[in-house]
């Protein structure tokens, strides 16, 4: 749809902040995330994906980690609610709260249990959504080399994502130093280890706007362990395309660049 429809768009003159995931990997097309790679909507594109809502959310936590200690390699074990497939895995899953079956958003039943595939299988084994977040990763952080090993389960939960990460940084570190990098970002919410129990879950961040992020471990030599959880339908999705709209807007320069309006 996005492929059929948008070329209409840019035709007729306007700015396009495409959701879908038709344009993020063309080269031409800036993949923006406007906390992590602001200047990639300068000079100003008339096209911009909107990464996958958890890039986004993983992104927020692991960008400001990667400017100050470098970045090596990434593992990450994605948590996704059903919000993910949109009106029907909600529906899905609250029809299967009332005892009714749950229709065919899924490939199982999601209540009680965990499905460890989303989307396709590609070539390699991975699924479409454990490649996406390695793909994206690559392109937003400007890191063509990033080792990147995902595994994404669907689980009963409705709006927030959960991701645990193990980041490989490019130098050693005192855990307080990445606590005091994250605890600086406005977009973050850090969550300490006495609260993380009650606080760092789905249901505290559903509808929020803040990542929150906790359980910091240091379980070897330059590698960092955290968890990232964000509302995968504000946060993940329509905040960030609402930011690079306004950063759009409020840049009056147009694109020289024949390509990035393409």
């Amino acid at each position: 749809m996005a492929r059929e429809q948008l070329p209409r768009a840019l035709a007729a003159g306007a700015l396009v902040v495409d959701n879908s995931s038709a344009f993020r990997h063309d080269p031409s097309v800036p993949l923006v995330i406007p906390e992590v790679n602001p200047d990639s909507l300068r000079p100003r594109p008339r096209l911009v994906a909107n990464p996958n809502c958890v890039t986004i959310i993983a992104l927020l936590a692991l960008a400001p980690i990667a400017r100050v200690f470098g970045l090596e390699s990434v593992v990450a074990s994605t948590y996704q609610a059903v919000s993910g497939v949109g009106e029907r895995g909600l529906a899905a899953l609250a029809s299967e709260l009332a005892g009714r079956p749950g229709g065919e958003a899924f490939a199982a039943p999601i209540l009680g249990n965990l499905i460890p595939q989303i989307g396709a299988l590609v070539e390699g084994g991975d699924s479409e959504e454990e490649r996406k977040l390695a793909t994206e990763s690559r392109k937003i952080l400007g890191l063509p080399g990033l080792e990147v090993v995902c595994s994404s389960v669907r689980v009963p939960v409705r709006r927030a994502h959960t991701i645990t990460l193990v980041a490989e940084l490019g130098r050693d570190f005192d855990l307080a130093e990445p606590r005091e990098v994250l605890a600086g970002q406005a977009e973050l919410r850090l969550i300490g280890d006495e609260e993380a129990a009650r606080d760092l879950n789905p249901l505290a961040a559903e509808g929020g706007d803040e990542v929150l992020v906790g359980r910091l471990r240091r379980p070897g030599r330059a590698r960092l362990a955290l968890v990232a959880i964000g509302d995968q339908l504000r946060r993940g999705a329509a905040l960030n395309a609402l930011r690079i709209a306004r950063l759009l807007l409020a840049d009056d320069a147009p694109s020289t660049d024949p390509a990035r309006g393409a």
